[in-house]
């Protein structure tokens, strides 16, 4: 294997290790059998979880994944267990320049743009030109796009970031997200209804995924009535949340690409708001789908329903209100 592997008893001393471990573990220097755990990889026996364990180690600044699976006897009983390292530096390397870059863009992108719109809107309150106010105004509203493409930027980092582990009650996210809408788009009819208590992993990723779903819905319905409807179910161990509108639908140049998870120069689509609903559901295990045409659209969002028990979920519910 080219994995560093590591074997350890049940009291987490070292029993073995295969030449790639000997080497970039423990410096070529042989395997220290029967040294502790704790002492050589501290970070790696700080955690277990049932059987298994994954986290990641830092050794002579390479950077490793480390999975951990149980060993047992013929009787079920513990003997040990088996360590894999999988090397990760150049992928926690480029994450991290990722990250920055990220982070530098969208500050200076949204410092330019404040002052442009700033400009823009001077201009087209000053100017008794209506052929210069009209271009103004054509230019505080791209300033505006910029912006928002800005935000969903920092909303798929927050995506990508997700370790699927913190669980949260949706349902408060989920209404304060539905008065947000109705105050930024007052000629947009929004009927909500959210069962009590839903709880889910990943709740702030849970929470974006819907409100990219009703923004979408709001700010591109121009039918007369223009209504959006949410409903949220309980169906098992799932919960089904449903985005519903009498608009003009999504056009297919904006749903191909999410099926294809990639873009071509002759099919992409002009925003990231469906791409952040499309790996935001599937970043924390569930599932979407589109019903769309001239009458309307209908988005079915299935979100895992998290497992806790009650003192977790009052403990839960004490952090949201903090």
């Amino acid at each position: 294997m080219t994995e560093a592997v590591v074997l350890v008893d049940h009291d987490d001393r070292i029993v073995d290790a295969n030449p790639a471990a000997t080497e970039a573990l423990f410096g070529g220097r042989g395997t220290p059998t029967g040294a502790s755990l704790n002492e050589v990889l501290p970070a790696v026996s700080a955690r277990r979880d049932g059987g298994s364990a994954q986290t990641r180690t830092v050794v002579d600044d390479q950077v490793y994944e480390v999975s951990g699976s149980t060993v047992t006897d013929h009787r079920d009983r513990e003997l040990g267990r088996v360590l894999v390292f999988t090397d990760v530096t150049e992928r926690h390397r480029r994450d991290k320049r990722l990250s920055v870059l990220n982070r530098v863009l969208r500050h200076n992108v949204r410092n330019d743009v404040t002052i442009v719109d700033g400009y823009a809107q001077l201009l087209e309150e000053q100017t008794e030109d209506d052929d210069l106010a009209t271009a103004a105004a054509d230019i505080r509203e791209v300033a505006g796009d910029i912006v928002a493409i800005s935000k969903r930027a920092r909303e798929l980092q927050l995506v990508l970031d997700s370790d699927g582990e913190t669980v949260g009650n949706l349902t408060d996210r989920l209404t304060a997200v539905v008065s947000a809408v109705r105050s930024r788009y007052p000629d947009v009819r929004v009927d909500a209804d959210i069962p009590p208590g839903a709880m889910v992993p990943s709740p702030d990723v849970c929470e974006t995924v819907v409100e990219n779903l009703l923004v979408n819905a709001a700010a591109h319905n121009t039918g007369e009535r223009q209504h959006v409807w949410l409903t949220a179910e309980r169906d098992g161990d799932d919960l089904l949340v449903v985005v519903a509108d009498d608009g003009p639908g999504i056009p297919s140049s904006e749903r191909a690409p999410l099926s294809n998870e990639a873009e071509t120069p002759l099919d992409h689509g002009s925003g990231l708001g469906l791409w952040v609903v499309n790996w935001g559901v599937h970043a924390v295990g569930g599932d979407v789908t589109f019903d769309t045409g001239d009458d309307g659209t209908v988005v079915t969002v299935t979100l895992p329903l998290a497992t806790v028990d009650e003192g977790e979920s009052n403990v839960a519910d004490a952090l949201e209100q903090a």
